[in-house]
C-alpha cells in the first residue's frame, strides 16, 4: 500500500510547478517508498521508483549527489530487470536522460545506445529516445548524427497522426 501512495505521488511530480511543493511532494513520496524498500529490498519497481525521485529532485535543484544516488538506485533497478525487457528498455533510457541532465551526454549515449536495441511499445517512447539522442549528439559535437536524428524524429511524427501534437516540439529542437 506505501508504494502504491508514493507511486501515486510521483505520478504528480511534473504537474508542481512551485520548487518548495514539489519538494515537499518528493519528500513525501520518499517517506512512504521507506517501508517498501525495508520490505522488498530487491524489487525492481521500489528502486527504479526510488531512482526516479531522486531523479526529479536532482532535477529541480541540481545536487549533484542527489543525481549519483538516483543513478544507484537506478542501476539496481538496471540489474535487478534483466530478464524483464520493458523495464530494462525504461530505466536504460532513464540513465541516459538522468546523465545528460548531469553534463555527462558521452555516457548517456551509451546508455541510449543499449536502449536502442530493445523494442518500443509506443511511438511516444521512441519520439522520446530520439530526442534525447539527437540532443545528446549535437552536445558532444556530433551535429550530422543529431541533425539526421532529428529529422527520424519528424518522420516519426508524421508516420504518425497520435504524435501531431508533439509536431512544434519536434521542429523546435
Amino acid at each position: 500500500y506505501k508504494f502504491v501512495k508514493s507511486y501515486m505521488k510521483a505520478r504528480t511530480l511534473g504537474s508542481i510547478e512551485d520548487r518548495k511543493a514539489h519538494e515537499k511532494a518528493v519528500t513525501e513520496a520518499l517517506a512512504e517508498l521507506k517501508p517498501a524498500t525495508k520490505a522488498l529490498p530487491r524489487s525492481l519497481e521500489v528502486q527504479q521508483l526510488w531512482g526516479f525521485l531522486l531523479h526529479q529532485r536532482f532535477l529541480r535543484q541540481g545536487d549533484g549527489a542527489t543525481g549519483v544516488a538516483a543513478l544507484s538506485h537506478y542501476l539496481l533497478a538496471l540489474d535487478l530487470a534483466r530478464e524483464n525487457p520493458r523495464y530494462e528498455a525504461t530505466i536504460l533510457q532513464q540513465l541516459g536522460l538522468l546523465q545528460a541532465g548531469m553534463g555527462n551526454h558521452r555516457i548517456a549515449l551509451s546508455y541510449y545506445d543499449a536502449r536502442q536495441r530493445l523494442p518500443f511499445v509506443r511511438p511516444e517512447s521512441e519520439l522520446s529516445y530520439k530526442m534525447a539522442v539527437a540532443r545528446s549528439l549535437y552536445q558532444v559535437g556530433r551535429a550530422g548524427e543529431a541533425l539526421a536524428r532529428a529529422n527520424e524524429s519528424r518522420e516519426l511524427v508524421a508516420a504518425n497522426p497520435e504524435l501531431a501534437r508533439f509536431d512544434v516540439l519536434v521542429a523546435d529542437r
